[in-house]
């Protein structure tokens, strides 16, 4: 009898240990989507910000140039997007991932500088 009572007390631990793994890999696949999307809108700022200095280096060799106040205006608008989708951009550091997601692994609230990496 002893048995039959393992037994029926071992399905729903077991059961719950597959809806904990369950949900880990779905957390995990959400932390990977995440960082592959930052990974592109980071792409994406350092390609505006070259956009914007490959404008200004040839603006410098044409004959006639865009007007140099032109030029800083779109500029700044411009570097100004980079900065709106750079995700680590903002105030010079950000929070590592969400809070479900790694209040597990002990980083939780803890921010890093990018820009001090580099």
């Amino acid at each position: 009898m002893s048995q039959v009572t393992n037994t029926h007390w071992q399905a729903p631990d077991c059961q719950f240990h597959e809806q904990w793994v369950q949900r880990r890999l779905e957390e995990e696949q959400a932390r990977v989507d995440r960082i592959l999307l930052e990974s592109k809108a980071l792409r994406e700022a350092e390609e505006i910000r070259a956009h914007v200095a490959a404008a200004r280096k040839l603006n410098e060799t044409l004959v006639d140039p865009v007007p140099e106040t032109d030029l800083d205006d779109w500029g700044k608008w411009a570097c100004e997007q980079a900065d709106r989708i750079d995700p680590v951009s903002h105030v010079g550091s950000f929070r590592i991932g969400d809070k479900e997601a790694v209040e597990s692994d002990g980083l939780w609230g803890k921010h890093i500088s990018y820009r001090a990496h580099l």
